[in-house]
């Protein structure tokens, strides 16, 4: 801090104050003065800081650029210690105030809610976190924890969870990359677009939209998700599968053209979104993709462009969706094994919704999870005794099992993980019940011992759910 600016007389104990350092006392003459050994609080430095930093009290272009500033990002924890002293301070000196809107985010605590505290050994140490997860990672778990108003509760399993979709990130640019080897965005026409490109264009430019929203409202958090969800949700888990057969073996050179075009404009938009988050990654994979400019960090941030949003490939990819969705959900409720190609059948209730589906089985047999065999499309109601359905907008989905399930060995499998959780959960009854466990184990255990029996417990349940519904499928099929 600013030491004080007072100087003691030896001789006559008069106080000297003065702007710079004075050579003899301002009372008597004498030069034997000491000046005051203490120094100003803390917070009298630290509130010039929005000026004095700029070159204050010289008129500096730093000073006359960056003064008042837009926005301050702190805790709420020095309100008043710190931001109530720099707005008096900016008002004072500056006769205006140092900035316009303060952002306070919450405090960093551990998962359970408390201070970080090296005596309850629960420190995170962002350096070591940087070594085994990377900056990124760190970075956005943080971003994804800090919602206005609450505290952030901070793991190892956060960050990890960041890390996992920063791998989703890295795979999706490598396979977008592989398809852009021979891509010249100066040369090439835009191709024919697609459903799926007409579809996540339009996405795009609704988490574009969304995402400008957050951020201009400070919901940084939300931001953050908006994009997340974006790329995860809609880019890979649609978009990427649907286009690879028009890159794999499309039926017209324009079609990969197209899909070029796309999955490369998508990608650096979704990088520019993403690169406020995570600007190492952003900045690595934006430099690979061809046609990029100097760096993504200068690049202009994306603004929607409303003529690539289009309502009707929304709602037609939705309807797509929906019946892929479902013939997931038959799937797995029905136990088929995931290598198992499957008869499907898609009874639509009338002509039109069977013109559809039949115009775009591309989107139904392409995406992962699937794994379809046979699909036949037809108007009607009547469906073979082997076949389960599931309902959806203007049709039924079916799924034949015939000859899918091993029902015997299937149920003993079930019944085999049956005995393990319950051997499982005698174990962590008979820790928890010992004499003085309850007493003497540290909170973290006895917590940790709780949750696990309570995972157990919920999988004991879904087990059971499944053994009563494949003894109702094989009393079906039989």
């Amino acid at each position: 801090g600013h030491r004080i600016p007072a100087w003691y007389c030896r001789e006559c104990k008069a106080i000297t104050v003065s702007r710079k350092d004075p050579q003899k006392c301002s009372k008597c003459g004498s030069t034997q003065i000491d000046q005051d050994p203490d120094v100003l609080d803390t917070w009298f430095s630290s509130q010039l800081w929005p000026f004095s930093t700029l070159g204050w009290p010289e008129p500096t272009p730093e000073l006359k650029r960056f003064y008042p500033n837009s926005v301050l990002v702190t805790g709420f924890d020095i309100l008043f210690f710190w931001v109530a002293r720099m707005m008096m301070a900016g008002i004072h000196f500056m006769k205006d105030v140092p900035f316009h809107d303060i952002f306070l985010h919450g405090l960093v605590r551990d998962e359970h809610g408390e201070k970080f505290s090296k005596t309850k050994g629960n420190v995170i140490d962002p350096l070591e976190i940087i070594d085994e997860f990377g900056a990124d990672a760190l970075r956005l778990a943080l971003v994804l924890l800090a919602f206005l108003g609450r505290d952030l509760r901070l793991s190892k399993k956060r960050i990890e969870d960041s890390k996992h979709f920063i791998n989703k990130i890295w795979n999706a640019s490598r396979f977008a990359l592989s398809q852009l080897e021979d891509f010249d965005p100066g040369q090439r026409p835009a191709g024919e677009k697609s459903l799926a490109d007409r579809w996540v264009l339009s996405r795009l430019q609704a988490a574009i939209r969304e995402t400008r929203r957050l951020i201009d409202s400070y919901q940084f958090s939300e931001a953050a998700q908006a994009v997340y969800h974006f790329f995860w949700d809609e880019f890979c888990d649609w978009y990427i599968e649907w286009s690879k057969p028009f890159f794999y073996r499309p039926e017209k050179p324009a079609q990969k053209i197209a899909a070029q075009n796309t999955i490369r404009h998508v990608l650096d938009q979704a990088l520019r979104l993403l690169h406020p988050f995570m600007p190492f990654l952003t900045e690595e994979i934006w430099q690979a993709l061809p046609g990029h400019g100097e760096s993504i960090m200068t690049a202009k941030f994306p603004e929607p462009d409303p003529e690539l949003s289009d309502p009707n490939a929304e709602a037609a990819a939705a309807d797509l969706q929906e019946a892929v969705s479902a013939l997931r959900v038959l799937r797995a409720e029905n136990m088929v094994p995931i290598a198992a190609k499957v008869k499907v059948l898609i009874l639509a209730d009338d002509q039109a919704t069977a013109e559809f589906f039949q115009e775009h089985k591309l989107y139904i047999e392409s995406p992962p999870q699937v794994n379809i065999r046979e699909l036949e499309i037809k108007t009607g109601a009547d469906k073979p005794m082997s076949f389960v359905a599931h309902r959806i907008k203007k049709a039924e989905v079916c799924l034949d099992l015939a000859g899918l399930v091993d029902f015997d060995r299937e149920e003993a499998r079930l019944k085999k993980e049956i005995d393990k959780i319950d051997r499982e959960l005698s174990r962590i009854d008979s820790t928890l019940a010992k004499p003085g466990f309850a007493d003497k184990a540290p909170k973290e255990v006895i917590e940790k011992q709780l949750a696990i029996k309570n995972e157990l417990l919920e999988k004991q349940q879904a087990v059971l759910a499944n053994i009563k519904r494949l003894q109702a499928l094989r009393a079906r099929v039989k």
